[in-house]
């Protein structure tokens, strides 16, 4: 894509659009509850990695090994927040947003 900025076409800047991650199918990764107090739980149809727990902003908070089709874990000493977990396999990833509560 080229975007023309300002008057002339010296201006010109191209625009490369590549994102090189590989999120996987819909559906091929459930994670439940999206809201809770305590435990997560994640299934899947393929042979996971681990799941990464970020909080709103990006940051890691902490990774958790699974290798298998599924996995629960507790949220019950995080904070009150809004929560991103990565969940990867050898195929590519999925990210879900959970809502942890008191």
């Amino acid at each position: 894509m080229t975007c023309v900025i300002g008057g002339s076409a010296e201006d010109e800047i191209e625009v490369v659009i590549c994102a090189g991650i590989n999120e996987l199918p819909m559906g091929t990764i459930s994670l439940y509850p999206s809201i809770t107090a305590g435990s997560i739980n994640i299934r899947s149809e393929i042979k996971l990695s681990d799941a990464v727990i970020m909080d709103s902003f990006g940051r890691t908070i902490n990774t958790i090994s699974i290798n298998s089709f599924g996995t629960e874990f507790s949220l019950e000493n995080y904070a009150t927040g809004v929560y991103l977990i990565r969940v990867n396999s050898p195929n590519g990833q999925q990210t879900f947003r959970v809502v942890k509560v008191n």
